[in-house]
C-alpha cells in the first residue's frame, strides 16, 4: 500500500482557504454595491418627496393668491412702457377682478388705477417675502444672491409638449410656450 506524499493535506488545506477567502470577498463586494444602491435610492425617494411637498406648497400659495375664481392673473411686462421694458419678464402678478365691473356705468373706470390699486402680488419665490406684494417688484432688477432658473436661449419653443411618445408615462414635457408677435 502506498502511502499519500507529505504534505497533501497542507496544499488541500489552503486550496480551501483561498476559495473561502475568495467567497467572502466577493460576498462583502456584492453587499456593499447594494448597500450603496439602497441609500442612492433612498437619496431619490427623499428628493421626490421634497419636491412633491414643494409643489403642493407652491399651489397652496396659488390659490390662496388667486381665491375663489375672483383674480385676474397677467405677465409683468404690462408694466413695460414704450420707453423701457420690465426688469424681471415672465414674472406672474395676481390682480383682484372686476366682478363688481358694470359696463353701463359713467364715466368708465380707468384702466391704469385699477391696474394699480387692484393688484395683489407676484407669484415669486422671494428671500424677501414682502417684496412680492409691491406691484415695483417687477419694474426693479434683482438684488443679493439670485438665480436664473430660466433665462435667455435656455428655452426652446414648441407647438406642443415635447413628450416621448414610445413611453408616454413619466416622460417630462419641456416648457411649452407658442410664440407671439411681440417676441
Amino acid at each position: 500500500m502506498r502511502r499519500p506524499k507529505p504534505g497533501f493535506a497542507l496544499v488541500v488545506t489552503l486550496s480551501l482557504m483561498i476559495l473561502l477567502t475568495v467567497i467572502a470577498v466577493g460576498l462583502l463586494t456584492l453587499s456593499s454595491i447594494s448597500l450603496r444602491s439602497s441609500s442612492q435610492g433612498q437619496a431619490v425617494a427623499e428628493a421626490r418627496a421634497n419636491a412633491r411637498l414643494a409643489l403642493m406648497l407652491a399651489l397652496g400659495d396659488l390659490q390662496k393668491s388667486l381665491g375663489p375664481d375672483r383674480a385676474i392673473t397677467a405677465p409683468s411686462e404690462i408694466l413695460a412702457t414704450p420707453s423701457a421694458a420690465v426688469a424681471k419678464p415672465n414674472t406672474t402678478g395676481v390682480w383682484e377682478s372686476w366682478w363688481d365691473f358694470n359696463p353701463n356705468s359713467s364715466p368708465a373706470p380707468a384702466y391704469s388705477t385699477e391696474k394699480t390699486s387692484r393688484f395683489r402680488r407676484w407669484l415669486v419665490s422671494s428671500a424677501d417675502v414682502a417684496a412680492a406684494g409691491s406691484r415695483d417688484f417687477a419694474t426693479t432688477v434683482w438684488t443679493g444672491k439670485s438665480i436664473e432658473l430660466v433665462g435667455n436661449g435656455s428655452l426652446v419653443l414648441y407647438d406642443k409638449a415635447a413628450i416621448d411618445p414610445e413611453n408616454p408615462a413619466g416622460s417630462l414635457a419641456a416648457s411649452v410656450k407658442t410664440a407671439h408677435p411681440s417676441g
